[in-house]
């Protein structure tokens, strides 16, 4: 039971950064891709972490400018990650606003090549997040710096899971067809578990982030009902990447 506890953690800390790890660490004959999915949150919190640390580093050791760090430190999240949810969100743009039918919009967000509707889409969050972290930078300590970002890749990465049972495949092949196969609610246990205890512990902030990421979580179903009929593995990295702005504005407007 422990080595697949152990090894389905790995599963998800492989498919979610780009860190090293043994591959005989993230195989069990066994185990399906859900099963990790009571660690993203994990996952997530140590992004962040890894982000916050980065900037304390940055920031109070070698004293760099705090708009440098921010471009430092996000630079550094796509590097983690392999800007994983940053391509799901370039062909989400390129694919949605791209073809007349649904067809052609999967065809579209299939297709390896970036287009305009992507760089723009990526030059647009990539500039919201170094300008809204360059801001937090300023005005937070490192506690609540590290707490912030810890809570903001988290929450971003949990809301996936919510996502992929209140909208369908969109289509029977594909990354998000073959990962979330047989998936039960009983996986997604953990996080909401881990979400609820970060919460408290964030405060009654928590409240209004977790309901506003809510309303962005159910517009953007709503918008990939109607030009795909359901979500694809792009769309799912869209809505980490739409999460983590909100949080990230949010935060920045609350405090």
């Amino acid at each position: 039971m422990f080595k697949k506890i152990f090894i389905s953690f790995f599963m998800a800390y492989s498919f979610l950064t780009r860190l090293p790890a043994c591959s005989s660490w993230q195989y069990h004959p066994t185990l399906q891709f859900y099963h990790c999915f009571w660690a993203f949150p994990i996952i997530g919190c140590m992004i962040g972490i890894i982000m916050a640390t980065s900037i304390y580093v940055f920031y109070e050791i070698l004293y760099l400018p705090s708009l440098i760090v921010a471009i430092l430190a996000i630079g550094l999240s796509y590097g983690l990650t392999g800007a994983l949810h940053e391509d799901g969100f370039a062909d989400s743009c390129d694919g949605l606003w791209g073809g007349d039918t649904p067809e052609k919009r999967l065809n579209i967000m299939r297709d390896s090549h970036i287009g305009v509707y992507g760089v723009i889409g990526i030059i647009i969050t990539s500039l919201l997040k170094i300008t809204l972290l360059h801001h937090l930078i300023t005005i937070l300590d490192f506690f609540n710096l590290i707490m912030y970002l810890a809570y903001i890749t988290m929450v971003a990465r949990c809301y996936i899971l919510l996502f992929i049972f209140i909208l369908p495949q969109a289509s029977s092949s594909g990354l998000a067809a073959s990962l979330m196969k047989n998936l039960s609610p009983l996986y997604c246990i953990f996080p909401i578990f881990f979400v609820v205890i970060f919460s408290i512990i964030i405060g009654y902030n928590s409240i209004i982030l977790l309901s506003i990421t809510m309303i962005i979580t159910c517009i953007w179903a709503v918008i990939a009902f109607k030009k795909i009929k359901g979500y694809s593995g792009d769309i799912l990295g869209a809505l980490v990447v739409l999460n983590e702005i909100t949080l990230l504005v949010s935060i920045v407007t609350l405090i």
